[in-house]
């Protein structure tokens, strides 16, 4: 795999060397042979190696997401009993409910850990 850079960024990738030079309009400051993977990320192009790490921001919206579509729904279903007279039916139903939603918030965090919080 060849890849080519522009002003230190790379912008162009292929099998052989000849390719890149052949492209039309573009001129490249280098060109280099390497057996990394090229990554897309956002848009700009990355050796496997050099990815951006994904920042607390980022992940602080995946987890808002996340929490939205999978936990919101428990959560108001909790919310909902609490306000039924309580049976021990019903506490029951609660006491599940409140089981898989830390359940599910726990795997959340766990799959989308904050960059300083590594691997435990």
């Amino acid at each position: 795999m060849f890849i080519g850079y522009q002003n230190g960024k790379i912008v162009a990738q292929a099998l052989t060397q000849e390719i890149l030079e052949s492209k039309l309009c573009v001129s490249f400051d280098e060109i280099e042979e390497t057996s990394q993977n090229v990554i897309e990320k956002e848009g700009k192009l990355y050796l496997e190696n050099e990815i951006p790490l994904t920042t607390k921001e980022e992940i602080e919206e995946k987890r808002k997401y996340l929490y939205q579509i999978k936990v919101d729904c428990l959560t108001a279903e909790i919310s909902r009993l609490r306000d039924e007279i309580q049976t021990l039916e019903i506490q029951e139903k609660i006491a599940d409910l409140i089981s898989k939603r830390n359940e599910i918030v726990d795997e959340i965090k766990l799959q989308n850990p904050y960059p300083d919080e590594g691997e435990s």
